[in-house]
């Protein structure tokens, strides 16, 4: 039996085409909401996952906190919330599930990373 697939809300694509995504580069979900991290505008967006509706936006190009150089890959956290993979800032940016910056954490000698996923002890392993 080949399963069935439904689409339950898209963004963009019709005769007003959205511009709220300049470069949307990968997606995420958790249970409530859809992950899209924004490449070109150095930003996490969340929309909500029952209508597609945007719960929050997050970050801006920079080195500072909540800032990003070049986001390439997020993730789900099992405990709530995502994590962005910045390698050109040399760090992991963790964000709660209303879109703010809990932690930053370092990458060590990691010049690239294309994707990333958590383990269920919130390990992160990113390829």
């Amino acid at each position: 039996m080949s399963p069935r697939w439904d689409t339950l809300w898209t963004r963009g694509g019709g005769a007003q085409d959205d511009t709220l995504l300049l470069m949307p580069w990968a997606l995420a979900a958790d249970s409530a909401r859809v992950y899209v991290l924004d490449a070109a505008a150095y930003r996490l967006v969340a929309f909500r996952a029952s209508d597609g509706s945007v719960a929050w936006i997050s970050g801006r190009k920079g080195g500072g906190p909540g800032e990003f150089a070049g986001p390439t890959a997020i993730a789900t956290l099992p405990a709530g919330g995502v994590a962005v993979a910045d390698p050109r800032n040399g760090r992991i940016t963790v964000l709660d599930t209303a879109g703010r910056v809990t932690r930053e954490l370092r990458l060590a000698s990691v010049s690239d990373a294309r994707s990333m996923c958590a383990l269920a002890d919130g390990s992160l392993l990113l390829a």
